[in-house]
């Protein structure tokens, strides 16, 4: 009696292995599929990059030619955008831009900065801890890709909340550096035509007001299409890194598994061919 208690014990410990094994395989499978489908992401994504790079490149360049001096060394920020997405599984993407804010609380509640979110990963962690700043939240915008119809949307949605007046933003993102590195960066974004009429070397170019508002609207738009993108890229890189360490680590998982599977079936074949021939000897 005591012998097939200890056999059915063993045997209900191989069904539970068994299973776990099974499943550990199923999600191996599925982060094995993820990375596959985050590194031909990653390919499109950087494509992207480069053409809004290009844009962005464009508008520094004749912003750097009249000698613009950047508002944030004469006033401070009333306006932080904080672009993340909204998809999660892919390394401290998110937690790192929530700890660069986060990490710059004091100045922030002292200048009483609105913080304008970009993501619904970053939404939860904005109101947890920087409640009183979080003006706006944006989400679903790159769900089907970046549009830059969108992107004017969000930024005639910022201005809107300032209410018309001439405000400092700056722009925190996610910059992608390579495969493996991602700088969550700071950087100014020029909302106001004053500062571009008043720069040093304005009077080179033959500019009326309408035409240099205009300009710093697209300038905006095009500076938060490709800090989009540069987020875009790094966040398929992370998730390419995170699922290729999860299908590693599921790996080890499956090899202890299985050695532990085999050496309990092992032990329940012993038990039994002990039991059998002491069987056999007491007849």
């Amino acid at each position: 009696m005591r012998t097939n208690l200890s056999l059915s014990r063993a045997m209900a410990t191989l069904r539970d292995i068994q299973n776990r094994l099974k499943s550990v395989k199923n999600i191996s499978k599925i982060t094995q599929s993820m990375k596959m489908i985050a590194s031909t992401k990653l390919v499109r994504a950087q494509r992207l990059r480069e053409q809004s790079g290009l844009f962005a490149t464009a508008t520094h360049s004749f912003l750097d030619h009249v000698a613009l001096q950047p508002a944030s060394t004469t006033r401070p920020y009333r306006v932080v955008l904080a672009m993340s997405s909204d998809k999660g599984l892919c390394g401290s993407i998110h937690s790192g831009l929530a700890r660069y804010l986060r990490a710059s609380t004091p100045s922030v509640k002292e200048a009483s900065v609105g913080i304008v979110s970009l993501g619904a990963k970053i939404k939860p962690q904005l109101e947890r801890v920087l409640a009183g700043n979080h003006a706006l939240a944006f989400w679903s915008v790159s769900r089907q890709g970046i549009d830059f119809s969108e992107v004017l949307d969000v930024c005639d949605d910022v201005l809107r909340y300032a209410a018309g007046a001439e405000i400092d933003v700056a722009l925190v993102y996610n910059e992608f550096k390579s495969m493996l590195v991602f700088n969550t960066v700071c950087r100014p974004l020029v909302t106001s035509p004053s500062d571009v009429l008043d720069a040093r070397d304005a009077g080179m170019y033959d500019m009326d007001k309408d035409e240099v508002e205009n300009f710093v609207q697209y300038s905006m738009a095009v500076r938060v299409y490709d800090a989009l993108c540069e987020g875009a890229a790094a966040e398929m890189s992370t998730r390419r890194v995170a699922m290729e360490n999860a299908t590693k680590n599921a790996g080890e998982i499956i090899t202890r598994l299985t050695m532990k599977y085999n050496r309990q079936r092992q032990a329940c074949i012993t038990s039994e061919l002990v039991d059998i021939i002491t069987g056999a000897s007491v007849l």
